[in-house]
């Protein structure tokens, strides 16, 4: 099971896209009389008027279990699950609406919490995502669940090999061919049936890393070797650089 979890401001759209949402079904409310957007919202802000100074004051979390799992999961048992995520996280005692979604099979929760609780205080979010993995993760071993973590290192496991090929492709590219920068290593690993994804950050527009694709499969360049992460293939390349001017080369990238 996978748990995802943020603080939002938006508490009515966000409520009202996930009730209308094709084949939503309550599952459950905490202090709640209203079902739609606006009458949570409502209610919400009863408790929230009580903490002006807290602007992203509510919480939404997503809990999905892997699709084998879903197929099982019936309504009690989701209720379950969703009040044993909300005690672990310290949110019992708060107002929230369960919703439950099903898309092509596959079965997941949305939970809205109101982070402000009955006395005005504002629930810590800091790491509230990493938060929302751990709890997840701690619900599912109880639950008998297929673990999000566990998963990952099964894929680990069964990927060793190719994930050993690609670095091998990868790394004779570099001693052949030698290149100066990504992006002639991006096509030099093109020509070779092995994509390059640059990943960009979102704030500062930086170039921050990379992905790495061969056939069906995609990896983060760490998963091929830590000699592959960009900061060391940036050193690659300067040592190139210098080898280039030593011997008389233009340094010109």
């Amino acid at each position: 099971m996978i748990g995802k979890g943020k603080s939002i401001s938006h508490t009515g759209n966000a409520i009202n896209y996930a009730v209308e949402k094709h084949k939503a079904e309550l599952i459950d409310k905490h202090n709640l009389i209203g079902e739609t957007g606006k009458e949570v919202e409502a209610e919400f802000k009863m408790c929230q008027n009580l903490n002006g100074r807290c602007e992203n004051n509510t919480l939404s979390f997503v809990l999905s279990p892997s699709i084998d799992d879903g197929e099982k999961l019936n309504d009690a048992n989701l209720l379950g699950i969703a009040n044993e995520f909300l005690e672990k996280m310290n949110l019992s005692s708060h107002q929230a609406i369960i919703l439950k979604h099903q898309d092509k099979k596959h079965k997941h929760l949305h939970i809205y919490v109101n982070r402000i609780g009955f006395d005005g205080k504002a629930y810590k979010d800091n790491h509230i995502g990493k938060a929302s993995q751990r709890v997840a993760h701690e619900v599912a071993k109880s639950k008998g669940l297929t673990c999000a973590r566990d998963v990952e290192e099964l894929n680990k496991e069964n990927t060793k090999g190719i994930r050993k090929e690609i670095g091998q492709r990868m790394d004779q590219l570099i001693k052949d061919h030698k290149p100066r920068n990504f992006d002639d290593f991006k096509d030099l690993c093109k020509a070779s049936k092995i994509d390059l994804f640059p990943t960009i950050n979102k704030k500062t527009g930086q170039f921050q890393g990379y992905r790495v694709g061969f056939d069906q499969f995609n990896f983060k360049a760490s998963e091929i070797g830590k000699k592959f992460t960009l900061s060391n293939l940036e050193i690659a390349f300067k040592s190139v650089k210098t080898l280039r001017v030593n011997k008389g080369f233009s340094n010109g990238f």
